[in-house]
């Protein structure tokens, strides 16, 4: 793969050019990919599989095939990973496949698997018994393709199989696909030819793109090294158990003692035994002298005798080696081994001996020099050698050695056998040491430098994705030239060197055929780069000319700008993550003859229409090739509208739009707006014209009892007023309400009495303010009975108070009172008041008690509490010296409040003209509505836009993505996305109220009333034009949503498009079910039978698409890649996305709206926010599943037998191996959106998604009790969570899809986002009101309450270098820690893996921090108990992932018997051992040897281990442990244990189950077995790691040791 890097700097991995050519030619013909190692074959073969399995029937599978067992193991994780959405199945030798018998046992394993790996031998079995048919294959893969020849299992799959099923026309054959990097032996041209025909397949090795190819493969420089063999003679260790081993009397051996004893047997066979020594014991001693033999020769007597020890070790050491002995030897057999090693180990010492120069052989001395003089820091290396037992010592030896131990960081690795038949051998006991490491795990170590050498037998010499070595050395020479060439292709890096170590004795003819190869190497390696010369030749050579012109502009394109330019115009589309946005050009034809075309394919964001292009002619270079297809490919988008006239990608705004953006202030969301309009310009000039009267009442009431009835004339029509509040006082509100009268012609009469009366009430009041010679008001007021001119002149006088007799006179009938300066007061009463004060030299007889008439003119608002105090403080006043006004006080109250109703009737006035002007095609019934969109906050009205803006911005930017996905079907999502900004942003908008003078209409201004003065008819006339002021345009952009949120609520869809069509007129808006219909419309067919991935995702969500394409594309990541044209190539999910999140915000902004009772706005914004975020709508996606049924097979473990001969107990009567029948469980795979998803196979793509699940298992306890049951929202651990964006994509991908199938049935998108769990989280966090506030806003409105400053300090932790940075700022070197400060204080301090985890958690502790009462010194992460690093310290090296070796359920072996917690899985309660008969055959029991005190035993002995049942209660446990001072009283009763083969016999410590008594069965009984005093042979049955079972041996809790003295015969007793 290659490697492009993208904007923000992660790399992305895109096929290179020469392997999408060779995938090319595999889905046009059977073709064997011919490629060096590292050039990423596997890659081609995982492209070819999702190809493949794309286009066949969904009941087909692929095989891929492999030679042995660790490839197999590799690429099963390799494929599962990078295609999760297909489920993958690996079988195994283990699985015990050549015992399934039965069809539906395979169909059952089988179930909904659609790829298979596994060895050749596997898949021969299954179609040998027509458990699989060639007709069921949908492609055959052949790794290691070379293989298939002469009698190997891959060619009788080919010739058995796939060939007769070809000739006979019997069916379909698969496809087949063969991956090689030599696909020759020994034989040449002839070999190829052999394999070629018997895959049917042609061998194929990049052409067109070969110079890319030469660039990556780098040839190693071959060295032949030489060496001397040392002393043959032997070491003294090999000597002293070469002489044991002779001395062996045969007589004494298990074997031949059971025949003697049993005459009636063959006598044959005792004969044999004698004769040939032919017995599983001199079978099992010959073959590790023979291995001992082998290391001394080939490593020296320090590794002879290491190997010995560890032989003896490791029989004596594993708990499991009875289990594993157990096929070849019987009890009486592994005592009688027992005592042959344990002299042995008396023979050699007690010593180990240590390392030196003259212990080693003179070959690894050559080893030891080539590895010294290629070390480095750089340094990285393979040694292959050929056997198991030598790769192990050897590996040791050079860890001892005291020239390499330092120096090397070694790991070894000796394949694994998962036959089931193998039989162990104690000279493998090397090989299972517990020390040695897995093979996935060494080449971890070794891809990350933990190791940076390998010791391995051929296991990895094919095959095995091994990072790129720089020296590779064959301790034993190459077999073939397979084997050589695998070798030097792991010696892939530049200037790496390849070591092939040779003896002296060799003869001249052979070393001079690996100089030839070398030479032939060499010369290859010369004709590849005169070849790529010659290529780049013909690219500069020759030269093309094309042109286009575009006529409207003279815009013109060549052939050679066509390639820069459409590299631009990729640049300019939609950046997602793990996706590259170069084309790829896919070149056919020869150079040689000149006729090269090329093909190419842009990013799947573009639709499939203008997507692929090919050349318009026949090329000599691929160059020139190129960029004739680039030109082709330029030109359609040209014609696709996709450029624009000046040949540049759609994203600049007309002329038209750029100039009123350019009128727009420099400073950031500011604009020059006309002021408010003055409505009552109208209105003077209605009252000029005398043509119209409207009379309207108003009502002053408080509660139910009306203060006072007036009317209200104006000489226009003012359709309607919203009532509103009047607050005089502390404790008294007043409603005014008005209700309309019909309206009449004009009476001048009526209005020149009205105009009086309303000059008199406003002259009581505000006499200050006016002046008596002026007439004409815009608005007229009078009483609601009628009056005549003679009493509104007596209304204008007054008269002096004390003439009133104010006594007998209700407050309410007393005008308003004045003192001489002419002050108003409202008359309270009248009081006596001889203990006044005197004034002027006497006291006053009668004081009048008044409250002063207030000054404020703003009835709207609340009164401040000072001016409560001033207006609630009764002012005595001197009756003498006060008058009385003549207008009843109820008509002077009405005349304060005239400011405010003239405000109202302002505000109604200027609704009534847009409403009739610019938004007459609305036709609004609700007028009130129209009123709260265009008031903005700071107005204060009684309300104002923010909750309309609130739903006007959701439906706006619904009905914009609707209509500009359906308007232009061919726009990719970038497109898309810069139209609706262009509709939708805050400028955007900002210039279309600009344009439509929608600013002369926003109310803007709060109403204070305190230089109101009476407004006359004459000076609105002569009034100046509006001046320009300054607006946000956020303000504008604001109004323009209300007032499509209120034409909505007005009356639905039809007065939407009617408002949007008049403020937005530049888009075309059309009902949304034209949109609808067009969008399904353009929807592909996709035919039958539906994609595995389709049915799953309609179990998953719970919808059948009538048009499955729309589910294809929904799963479909930019970084997929369809090479062919099929009908499942479908843009990218991007255009759905954009669909679906317009989609998501209506319905969520809908139902938040209508919640009862109303929510303040900036909580409904909060709730949106949690609701809608990437993070949540993520951890929903991964929580949703659904279970996929899967067989899983139990891995095989062949029992041994209880009969009582050793040879009766391996085969059956009739002489053939017997076993049991496989047992399978029936198991689910999970599987969610993500594991759905359509993407391009990616190593980094892959681990970004696993890391993701990783934390997402670590945080989905937490995340899921705060989401179902919390009171407050799980930010912090959804910052965590960080997951892919592509994964919240989906879901609103998936919405998208769903909305176009259903044709826009918004309850069908409903019930997805219930099903997902959007709408139940939100209905439960409206109804109980969960806390939805992110931290670090909370805390900006915390620090803004105490007047501090917050500031975030972000950096990387230096103090701990196992740490991780992760953070955006792409600070590296650990962990990050934000350090909070408040007002320059440090408040709190918290890590994260991410800027925004480390930000948030400290917010977090911050907040609570400033919640709670003050702490002394910064908090920290254990203050805060949702911050609490969840995620272990170790797992943060893996950006804050748990347990790396956990992975996806796709990505685990489903027949493995380790669970998700990599536990052992619980045995099956109903699998209980089954009682045996307890006598077996005397002969057989007296002849198990007994193992008398003189046996050299020092070391305890580990039995098998048992497994734990269920027992019932009461029911004796199958094992049993006696001590020996009671088995003379009780008889021994015994059981077979758990596995049915072993019987378990014991002398357990009277202390069982006591403290400090040894060991007891599960009890947990038991300190250290130093302690006890007792010894017994006892039956381990725990876990490895557990306490609480019971073991042979010292030195660990639950343990007890056994003395050679104790040791006896149970057979004896029995």
């Amino acid at each position: 793969m290659t490697t492009a890097v993208t904007e923000n700097g992660s790399d992305v991995l895109r096929p290179r050019e020469y392997q999408l050519e060779m995938l090319r030619d595999s889905m046009q013909k059977n073709i064997i990919v011919a490629m060096d190692t590292g050039s990423g074959k596997t890659n081609i073969a995982v492209m070819r599989i999702a190809a493949e399995l794309e286009r066949c029937s969904p009941n087909k599978r692929v095989w891929f095939l492999c030679p042995k067992v660790a490839l197999a193991q590799q690429q099963y994780r390799v494929i599962s990973k990078q295609l999760p959405s297909l489920l993958t199945k690996l079988l195994l030798g283990r699985d015990g496949c050549e015992f399934w018998s039965t069809q539906s046992l395979w169909d059952e394993v089988l179930l909904n698997v659609r790829i298979v790996v596994c060895t050749h031998d596997i898949l021969s079995n299954a179609l040998s018994h027509a458990f699989v048919r060639m007709a069921d294959i949908a492609l055959l893969v052949f790794d290691e393709a070379h293989y298939c020849k002469a009698n190997h299992a891959a060619n009788k799959i080919m010739q058995h199989f796939y060939h007769p099923t070809r000739l006979k026309n019997e069916g379909v054959v698969p496809h087949v696909l063969g991956l090689t990097a030599s696909p020759i032996f020994n034989d040449g041209a002839l070999g190829l030819q052999i394999i070629e025909r018997n895959l049917d397949a042609i061998c194929r090795t990049p052409r067109l793109h070969r110079e890319e190819l030469l660039k990556y493969v780098h040839q190693p420089k071959l060295e032949l090294k030489t060496y001397e063999y040392g002393d043959l003679s032997g070491s003294l260790a090999f000597h002293k158990l070469d002489i044991m081993f002779h001395g062996i009397d045969i007589n004494e051996d298990p074997w031949v003692k059971y025949l003697r004893a049993n005459p009636d047997h063959d006598s044959q066979k005792l004969e044999k035994a004698y004769v040939d020594r032919k017995t599983d014991c001199q079978e099992q001693l010959k073959a590790l002298v023979g291995t001992t033999r082998t290391v001394d020769a080939e490593l020296g007597s320090w590794a002879a005798e290491a190997y010995i020890r560890y032989c003896i070790d490791g029989f004596k050491r594993s708990k499991q080696d009875i289990m594993v002995y157990s096929s070849s030897l019987e009890e009486g057999e592994i005592a009688f081994m027992y005592n042959f090693l344990i002299g042995l180990e008396t023979a050699l010492g007690p010593k180990w001996p240590e390392v030196k120069l003259t212990s080693i052989t003179p070959k690894v001395n050559l080893l030891i020099e080539i590895l010294l003089k290629e070390a480095s820091p750089e340094f990285s290396g393979i040694v292959f050698v050929d056997q198991r037992a030598v790769v192990c010592v050897l590996k040791r030896l050079l860890e001892a050695h005291p020239s390499t131990k330092s120096r090397f960081r070694i790991g070894a690795s000796v394949g694994t056998s998962t036959n089931t038949q193998r039989k162990a051998k104690i000279s493998d006991s090397v090989t299972r040491d517990p020390d040695n490491e897995e093979l996935e795990d060494v080449l971890d170590d070794l891809r990350s430098g933990k190791k940076n050498l390998l010791i391995s037998t051929t296991v990895v010499e094919e095959g095995i994705d091994i990072t790129a070595c720089n020296t590779v050395i064959c301790f034993d020479q190459p077999k073939n030239l397979v084997s050589f060439i695998q070798r030097r292709g792991r010696a892939r890096s530049s200037q790496s060197k390849y070591h092939v170590m040779l003896p002296e004795h060799v003869s001249g003819s052979a070393t001079k055929k690996w100089i030839e190869l070398e030479e032939k190497m060499k010369q290859m390696y010369m004709d590849h780069m005169r070849e790529l010369q010659r290529l780049e030749h013909l690219e500069t050579s020759d030269d093309g000319h094309r042109e286009f012109e575009v006529p409207s502009t003279g815009a013109k394109l060549t052939l050679h700008d066509a390639l820069p330019h459409l590299w631009h115009f990729c640049n300019t589309l939609p950046k997602t993550s793990y996706t590259s946005l170069d084309p790829i050009f896919i070149c056919e034809g020869a150079a040689a003859s000149e006729s090269i075309s090329c093909r190419i394919i842009l990013p799947n964001c573009i639709d499939s229409s203008v997507r692929e292009f090919e050349s318009s002619r026949l090329w000599s270079s691929e160059r020139l090739a190129k960029m004739d297809a680039a030109f082709e490919a330029y030109v359609g988008l040209y014609r696709a509208e996709l450029i624009n006239d000046n040949l540049l990608p759609q994203t600049r705004l007309d002329e038209e739009e750029e100039e009123i953006y350019r009128k727009i202030e420099k400073r950031e969301n500011v604009v020059m707006v006309n002021q408010v309009m003055n409505p009552w310009r109208s209105v003077a000039e209605a009252w000029d014209k005398k043509n119209y009267l409207q009379v309207t009442f108003i009502t002053i009431s408080n509660g139910a009892d009306v203060q006072l009835q007036m009317r209200m004339l104006l000489p226009r029509r003012l359709t309607h007023v919203e009532s509103f509040k009047l607050y005089y006082d502390a404790d008294t509100e007043f409603v005014a309400s008005f209700s309309q009268l019909d309206g009449d012609e004009y009476n001048n009469e009526w209005v020149t009495m009205a105009n009086d009366f309303t000059k008199t009430m406003l002259y009581s009041a505000f006499r200050t303010r006016m002046s008596l010679a002026q007439d004409g008001f815009p608005v007229l007021f009078a009483p609601n009975e009628g009056v005549v001119t003679d009493s509104i002149e007596r209304m204008q006088g007054n008269r002096k108070a004390k003439e009133m007799h104010l006594e007998d006179r209700d407050v309410y009938d007393v005008g308003l009172i004045r003192e001489p300066n002419g002050v108003p007061y409202f008359f309270q009463g009248l009081e006596p008041s001889p203990e006044m004060l005197p004034e002027n030299g006497r006291l006053r007889s009668t004081t009048l008690v008044a409250f002063r008439c207030p000054k404020r003119t703003n009835y709207l608002h609340r009164m401040a509490e000072d001016a409560i105090k001033k207006a609630t403080v009764p002012v005595p006043l001197d009756l003498e010296h006060c008058t009385v006004d003549e207008l009843p006080v109820s008509f002077a109250r009405f005349a304060f409040f005239i400011p405010s109703i003239m405000h109202k009737i302002r505000n109604a006035l200027i609704v009534e003209d847009l409403c009739s002007s610019l938004l007459a095609p609305v036709e609004f019934s609700d007028k009130s509505l129209v009123l709260n969109a265009i008031s903005a906050p700071v107005a204060q009205e009684d309300a104002d836009y923010q909750r309309l803006e609130f739903l006007g911005d959701a439906i706006l930017k619904y009905y914009t993505a609707i209509s500009l996905t359906a308007e232009h079907l061919n726009y990719h999502e970038g497109y898309l996305a810069h139209l609706k900004d262009r509709v939708v942003s805050n400028r955007a908008l900002a210039i279309a109220a600009k344009e439509k003078g929608l600013d002369r209409y926003i109310l803007r201004r709060q109403f204070t009333g305190t230089k109101w003065r009476p407004l006359y008819n004459e000076d609105i006339l002569a009034g100046e034009d509006c001046k320009e002021e300054e607006l946000s345009t956020k303000i504008l952009a604001d109004v323009i949503e209300s007032l499509v949120g209120a034409a909505y609520l007005d009356g639905g869809e039809p007065k939407l498009l009617a408002c949007l069509c008049a403020l937005l007129s530049k888009t075309h808006w059309t009902p949304l079910s034209h949109r609808n219909q067009t969008l399904i419309t353009a929807t592909s067919h996709l035919p039958s039978p539906l994609p595995q991935s389709i049915t799953h995702l309609q179990s998953l969500i719970l919808h059948t698409f009538t048009h499955p394409s729309l589910a294809i594309e929904a799963l479909t990541h930019p970084s997929h890649i369809s090479l062919t044209k099929t009908s499942l190539s479908t843009p990218s999910y991007q255009r759905l996305e954009f669909l679906g999140d317009a989609i998501l915000d209506q319905i969520v902004t809908k139902r938040i709206f209508a919640h009862t009772p109303a929510l303040p706005t900036h909580q409904m914004h909060l709730v949106r926010t949690a609701a809608v975020n990437a993070d949540f709508l993520a951890y929903l996606a991964l929580a949703h599943k659904v279970s996929i049924p899967v067989t899983n097979v139990v891995p095989l473990a062949i029992p041994a037998s209880p009969l009582s001969s050793p040879r009766k107990r391996r085969k059956s009567p009739e002489g053939t191996v017997t076993h049991p029948p496989p047992e399978t469980t029936q198991g689910e795979v999970d599987m969610n959106l993500l594991s759905l998803l359509r993407r391009e196979p990616s190593v980094d793509f892959s681990a970004a998604l696993s890391a993701t699940t990783r934390r997402f298992e670590a945080l989905k306890s937490s995340l899921s009790s705060a989401l179902d049951a919390g009171d407050t929202y799980p930010w912090t651990d959804l910052a965590v969570l960080a997951p892919e964006k592509m994964i919240s994509d989906m879901v609103e991908s998936v919405l998208g899809a769903i909305y176009v199938d259903t044709k826009g049935d918004i309850e069908a998108c409903e019930g997805f986002l219930k099903i997902m769990g959007v709408l139940p989280w939100l209905e439960r966090a409206l109804r109980e009101e969960v806390r939805v506030w992110h931290p670090k806003e909370e805390l900006g409105v915390l620090a803004a309450q105490t007047q501090k400053k917050v500031e975030y300090v972000v950096s990387a932790d230096k103090t701990n270098k196992n740490r991780t940075a992760a953070a955006a700022d792409e600070v590296e070197g650990g962990h990050l820690v934000c350090r909070l400060k408040l007002g320059g204080e440090e408040a709190a301090v918290a890590r994260g893996t991410t800027r925004k985890i480390a930000e948030t958690r400290a917010a977090n502790i911050a907040v609570k921090k400033l919640k709670a009462d003050d702490h002394a010194g910064p908090a920290n992460e254990a203050e805060a108990g949702e911050d609490m690093d969840i995620v272990d310290q170790e797992a943060v090296k893996n950006d804050g992932l748990t347990n790396p070796n956990r992975g996806s359920p796709i990505d685990s072996d489903p027949d493995s018997s380790i669970n998700a917690d990599n536990q052992p899985s619980p045995i099956d309660p109903n699998n209980q051992p089954t009682p045996l008969d307890p006598s077996p055959s005397p002969s057989r029991a007296s002849l198990i040897s007994p193992l008398s005190s003189d046996s050299p035993i020092d070391s305890p002995i580990n039995l098998p281990r048992y497994n734990p049942v269920d027992l019932a209660p009461g029911q004796d446990s199958p094992i049993q442990l006696f001590s020996d001072d009671i088995l003379e009283d009780e008889p021994y009763p015994y059981r077979y244990g758990p596995y049915g083969d072993h019987r378990d016999y014991g002398i357990p410590s009277h202390n069982a189950g006591r403290e400090g008594g040894g060991a007891a069965v599960g009890t947990g009984g038991g300190s250290s077995a130093g302690k006890s005093k007792e010894k017994a042979i006892v039956i381990d049955d725990s876990d490895e790691e557990d306490e609480g079972g019971v073991r042979v041996g010292g030195g660990r809790a639950g343990e007890v040791k056994m003395e050679t003295s104790e040791y006896w015969s149970c057979a004896e007793e029995l």
